[in-house]
């Protein structure tokens, strides 16, 4: 037995929510048929022509790339209650993805590219859910991607989530531009042990101590957070040290990711972090180091590592060690992280200043997972890789049902603007597949409408977690009869 192969036209249709075929798929009925049949392309209107004309179909392209397990276009009717779930899948194995309207959601605004059209929040009740918790419920490799254009950053907003932090996965863009994915990893710990005024520097820079090379104070000249950072000048070419005044409790056996994050000026700079392990009577114990890491000038940069901590360790010492090229060099550090891996994980993957209001940006995130073991999580901006995270634990199940423009649970964090293009797929896409969804949108022959024209050669992939035998099939074209092949 085998799902019944998508037809061009039933790709079409799939994209559109509608489609004028003679014989029409229900995308919800599962339809014997023997290998090695196949169906000639039975185009009944004009504007469900195939022809060989290249051209860049954003929709297609998407599809056929990678397959989502949901893709939300966004582009719906203007009376829409419901929004159509245009992803490939259609089966018992992985149903339909459709959203319900809340709120303050509008329908047909100017969407990324050429042909499309978006959906706009109002930022205070607009919002999509789905009926049901199953199809989404992705433990383990996740993309999410979507084409964002806020109209304000006063106050965080959600771009997709199913529990955030009590679920699977939920994605925010913070005030300050920045884009954090968050989800439950299990035990484990999470929060922050550095203490806030250590950590963000905003009340003073107390918590931090001068060595080598080094003079330090508090600034408001930079910040990544807030208002303040922790101005570090080198005196000197060479190694520079600030160091933490308090030791932070540790658990020996546990891993923990350190974090800070550092803005230079001047091209050609590095730094790297460095922690002291010390036992339960202030002894020092041993050392752990990040590798080193090259500044963009004038560019806050994340610099981070994990280290496990050692046989008898109780406690532990964060330094930052900026490297100066000659004496005079200034650095600045803020948001200063110690966290134990595992637990309720939100990971900054695209830096502060990345999201900017009134402007379409592409924005996506990966996230592998090994079952027990964590794995890394990666954003991308506008196509471009920017941070990478690891995170530890297994990511826990929920009954949560997806959201699109609001967090889950009594809605908070409502989007402020337009949102076009959002899919989430259940496997991490390569650096390539993502920075071809931002070529793919910007092409000179770029259309996103529901039909559109090209050579769309192969639609052939295996449904994810099904046997091989459920398989779309292959388009191709000879002897000026089009044909479809499934198997």
């Amino acid at each position: 037995m085998s799902i019944r192969a998508l037809t061009l036209q039933d790709v079409f249709a799939q994209l559109s929510g509608a489609s004028s075929n003679t014989n029409p798929f229900d995308p919800n009925t599962v339809i014997n048929s023997f290998a090695g049949d196949f169906e000639n392309l039975n185009l009944a209107a004009a504007s469900e022509t195939w022809t060989t004309t290249t051209g860049t179909n954003y929709p297609l392209n998407l599809i056929q790339d990678a397959g989502p397990s949901a893709y939300w276009r966004l582009g719906d009717p203007a009376s829409s209650t419901t929004v159509f779930d245009s992803s490939p899948f259609a089966s018992t194995l992985i149903p339909k993805v459709p959203l319900t309207v809340t709120g303050g959601v509008t329908f047909q605004a100017a969407g990324a590219m050429t042909g499309s059209t978006a959906a706009t929040f109002n930022g205070t009740s607009g919002y999509l859910t789905a009926s049901s918790a199953a199809p989404l419920s992705l433990v383990s490799n996740l993309t999410i991607e979507a084409w964002v254009k806020t109209s304000s950053l006063a106050a965080a907003q959600t771009i997709v989530d199913k529990g955030g932090t009590a679920g699977e996965f939920g994605l925010t863009i913070n005030t300050d531009g920045s884009v954090a994915l968050a989800f439950d990893a299990g035990s484990g710990g999470g929060s922050n042990l550095i203490d806030a005024n250590t950590s963000d520097i905003e009340t003073s820079a107390a918590g931090w101590a001068a060595g080598s090379n080094t003079t330090i104070s508090q600034s408001t000249t930079q910040a990544h957070t807030g208002t303040h950072s922790l101005k570090m000048v080198g005196t000197a070419a060479g190694n520079m040290f600030a160091f933490s005044n308090a030791k932070y409790p540790v658990t020996a056996g546990t891993s923990y990711t350190c974090s800070a994050w550092f803005y230079c000026a001047s091209p050609g700079r590095s730094v790297f972090l460095d922690i002291d392990w010390y036992d339960n009577t202030n002894t020092y114990i041993s050392s752990a180091t990040s590798t080193t890491y090259t500044l963009t000038p004038g560019t806050w940069t994340q610099v981070a590592f994990n280290a496990t901590a050692v046989t008898g360790a109780a406690s532990i010492v964060f330094s930052l060690t900026p490297i100066a090229n000659t004496g005079g060099d200034i650095f600045y550090a803020d948001t200063i992280t110690l966290n134990a891996l595992g637990g309720s994980s939100t990971l900054t993957l695209i830096p502060a200043g990345g999201i900017t209001t009134g402007a379409w940006h592409h924005v996506a995130v990966t996230r592998t997972a090994a079952a027990g073991s964590g794995g890394t999580a990666t954003g991308y901006l506008d196509g471009v890789q920017k941070t990478t995270s690891s995170w530890s634990g297994s990511v826990v199940a929920s009954s949560n049902a997806t959201r699109v423009g609001a967090t889950v649970g009594t809605p908070s964090k409502f989007f402020n603007g337009t949102l076009d293009e959002v899919a989430v797929y259940a496997r991490a896409l390569s650096a390539t597949q993502i920075a071809n969804r931002w070529t793919w949108a910007h092409a000179s022959d770029c259309t996103s409408t529901p039909y559109g024209t090209g050579t769309y050669g192969f639609v052939s992939y295996p449904l994810p977690g099904a046997p091989t035998d459920y398989n779309y099939g292959s388009a191709a074209t000879w002897g000026g009869t089009s044909a479809f092949y499934w198997g």
